[in-house]
Formats: C-alpha cells, sequence, structure tokens
C-alpha cells in the first residue's frame, strides 16, 4: 500500500511516437460557404462593437 503513494518519475514519448500523425492541423479544411459567412459576420458585429465602446 505504501508503494502506492510514492511519486512516479514521468516518461515522455518522442515526438515522433505522441500520437497518429494523420490529424490535420486547425483550419486546414475549407469551411462550408455558410459557416464562412456566418463568421464573417460576426467578426464585423465584434468590429463595431469594438469601435463604439472605444468612442464612449
Amino acid at each position: 500500500m505504501e508503494g502506492m503513494n510514492r511519486q512516479q518519475p514521468a516518461l515522455a514519448c518522442p515526438p515522433m511516437m505522441s500520437g497518429p500523425q494523420a490529424i490535420l492541423p486547425p483550419f486546414t479544411i475549407p469551411l462550408p460557404k455558410n459557416i464562412m459567412e456566418g463568421f464573417s459576420l460576426f467578426c464585423q458585429s465584434l468590429a463595431k462593437l469594438e469601435k463604439k465602446d472605444i468612442h464612449h
């Protein structure tokens, strides 16, 4: 029972062994047009809100 509470050294895997290599980084797959348009409008609305806050 006493051995269960002892700290164990962390073992790290080499980077090439850390996981599957076929995973793509974020946003490498193009977003559908309707999602892209909605996201663009959302970003524009945030920019407008930010401009309003700066002027008040």
